[in-house]
This record gives structure tokens, sequence and C-alpha cells, in this order.
């Protein structure tokens, strides 16, 4: 692989429009780099949906820079060695389609994967996890397009030891009940007692109690 780009600096802003620190490391995680505009001034007068103060407003804010305290415990997260060590470190999957059905808890074709289009980015995602599962054995977050209990199922099954949920519970806070809640309800439907149970059946022959079909091998 030919080089793309070289990094010549890394910035952090502590403080959402105030000036930032130049580092010689960075902590990057799912949410962006460690540290970075975790703090910020709201304003009444700014629109609603974005109650933030900014620079575009009060433009003597860009000649202010804001330190951490501590600046040590802002550079990663302090229990990072311990969530490392416990395996709670899961590769996040995201990008070609597959779907599975949660009540066979088998792939919906015939062949896995294959043939599906379309806008939506669950089915890419879920092909990821699905064959991250079966390469690695390490845990695996899936994320991407779940926005009812069934797309977390059908995650699970793939090979997913969590979900995420991101676009969809946007101002819809009592989604994550909905979702927790229809997987429990689903696990109890199928007989079984918790979530690790049904993590990757898709992969395996037959696994569900109260289906009849043929297995595959």
């Amino acid at each position: 692989m030919g080089l793309i780009g070289k990094v010549e600096s890394l910035w952090r802003y502590p403080v959402k429009s105030m000036r930032g620190e130049e580092l010689d490391e960075v902590f990057a995680g799912y949410a962006g780099v460690y540290g970075d505009r975790v703090f910020a001034f709201t304003s009444s007068l700014s629109p609603k949906g974005f109650p933030f103060f900014t620079g575009r407003d009060q433009r003597q804010m860009i000649r202010y820079r804001a330190r951490f305290r501590n600046p040590e415990k802002a550079a990663r997260p302090i229990n990072l060695a311990e969530a490392e060590s416990s395996g709670a470190n899961p590769i996040s999957a995201n990008a070609s389609e597959l779907m599975i059905d949660v009540e066979t808890q088998r792939p919906v074709l015939s062949h896995r994967t294959g043939g599906l289009s379309g806008s939506a980015i669950r089915p890419i995602a879920l092909r990821c996890v699905y064959e991250l599962s079966e390469e690695f054995e390490v845990p695996i977050m899936g994320v991407g397009g779940i926005s009812m209990w069934d797309h977390a199922v059908e995650f699970l099954l793939a090979g997913a030891t969590a979900v995420q949920v991101g676009t969809a519970a946007s101002g819809k806070y009592g989604l994550f009940r909905k979702i927790v809640e229809g997987i429990g309800g689903y696990i109890r439907r199928k007989g079984f007692r918790t979530v690790a149970e049904i993590t990757g059946l898709a992969h395996r022959g037959w696994a569900c109690r109260t289906c009849s079909f043929t297995a595959r091998s």
C-alpha cells in the first residue's frame, strides 16, 4: 500500500469554539478524539436543536485557550488498561450484504451473502459482523442501521457480542428500552437464558428450539 497522506500535527479543542492545544499523541475512539469538545457554552438565543454559543457569535472566544486541570487524566480513559485486560475492546464492524431470519436463526439467502442493494447500511454492516466472527475470536461490536429489537438480534446471531444504536436513537431515548425488552422477549420465547447463548448461532447448523426445518451442515 502506498503512502496516501501524512499527519503534520495533532490538535484537540477541550471547549467548543475556543483555541485548541497541540498534542504529541491522542487517544481516538468511536466518538472521536478523547477530551475533544467535551465542554461548551450555551446560549438561549441559539436556534432550537443547537444551543451552543460559538465563535461565530463571539469571535473573541478564539483568542482564549482552555486547558485541563489534570492533563494526564484527559489523555485517555482512566480505565483503559482495565477495560482492555477484561476484553472490553471490541472490533467495530460496519461495512456487503447479509440478512438473517431471527425466527430460524439462519441467513435469509441460501448462499448466505450477496444480491441485496439499496441505501440501507444494515445489510452491509451485518455481513461484516458475520465474516469477522468467522475469522477472529474477539469481541465484535455490531453497528449500522439498528433501529428495532430484531435488527439487534440479527447482529447477535451473526456473531456480535454487543450492539450499538446511533442515528435511530436521536431524540428517541425510549428506543433503548424497547430494544432491550425486545431482545429479552425473544430470548425467553426461544427458550434461551442469556444473550451469550444466541451469539453467533447463524454460523451453526440448526439451533432454533421451536422451529421445524432440515438442518444444513
